[in-house]
C-alpha cells in the first residue's frame, strides 16, 4: 500500500538527503542494465544533482508522514553535470525549452506511481513558467518510464567513466500542451498527497 505523501519544493537543507536518495535509486534500480561498481564510480564522477537545481526553486519532492523524501525531480535551464556527454547545453536552449533533471525514486517505492507523479508535477510547473518543450537524458531503466509518459527518443548517448566503462543513456524529448494543468487536472490526483501549493503548480 502506498503511504500518504506530501508534495513540496526542495529546500537547501534537503541536499544531503537527496544525494542519499540518488545513490539508493541509482544502485537499487540499475542492476539489470549497468555494472553497479561502475555506477558507484559514476555517482562520484558525474554531478547529476547539484545545489543550483534546488536553489532555482523548481525541484520537487514527495515525502512520507515522517518527512522522509521518497521521490524527487525537477527542471532547469542550466546544463547538468553530464552535459558534455549528453549534448545538453543550456546556452543552446530555445526560450520554450527546459531540461528535466535528477528524477529519483526510493527503490522501496518503485513501481507505485511516484515517478509518474513527480514527472506530472515537473511538467505542469514547466508549462506554468512558459516552457513547453522538455528535454532529458534517461538512464536505460528510466527510459521505460519516459516512453510511457509520451517522451520520444532523440538519439543514444554514451558517457565514458575514468575506468573506461561506457554508460549507455538516451536523449529524449516531449512537447507539452500549453494548458497542461487544466487538461490533466491536478497531477497529484489519485495519489494520497497533501500539498499546500499543489493547485499553483498544477495550473488550476
Amino acid at each position: 500500500m502506498t503511504p500518504a505523501l506530501t508534495h513540496r519544493l526542495a529546500r537547501p537543507g534537503d541536499f544531503d538527503a537527496l544525494m542519499d536518495l540518488q545513490q539508493r535509486a541509482t544502485l537499487g534500480l540499475s542492476g539489470d542494465h549497468y555494472d553497479l561498481d561502475a555506477m558507484r564510480l559514476a555517482l562520484v564522477e558525474v554531478p547529476i544533482l547539484t545545489r543550483d537545481l534546488i536553489d532555482d526553486g523548481h525541484y520537487h519532492v514527495l515525502t512520507d508522514a515522517k518527512g522522509a523524501i521518497l521521490a524527487g525531480g525537477g527542471w532547469s535551464r542550466r546544463a547538468p553535470g553530464h552535459a558534455a556527454a549528453s549534448g545538453e547545453n543550456a546556452e543552446s536552449l530555445a526560450p520554450d525549452q527546459a531540461l528535466v533533471r535528477a528524477v529519483n525514486v526510493d527503490p522501496a517505492m518503485a513501481r507505485r506511481g511516484l515517478g509518474s507523479r513527480i514527472m506530472a508535477i515537473i511538467e505542469a510547473d514547466a508549462v506554468a513558467q512558459g516552457h513547453r518543450h522538455l528535454l532529458l537524458t534517461a538512464t536505460l531503466p528510466g527510459k521505460l518510464l519516459y516512453l510511457r509518459l509520451g517522451y520520444r527518443v532523440l538519439h543514444p548517448v554514451e558517457g565514458r567513466l575514468s575506468n573506461g566503462y561506457v554508460v549507455r543513456l538516451c536523449a529524449m524529448e516531449k512537447v507539452l500542451l500549453p494548458d497542461l494543468g487544466k487538461a490533466t487536472g491536478n497531477p497529484l490526483q489519485g495519489l494520497d498527497v497533501k500539498s499546500p501549493n499543489a493547485d499553483a503548480i498544477a495550473g488550476n
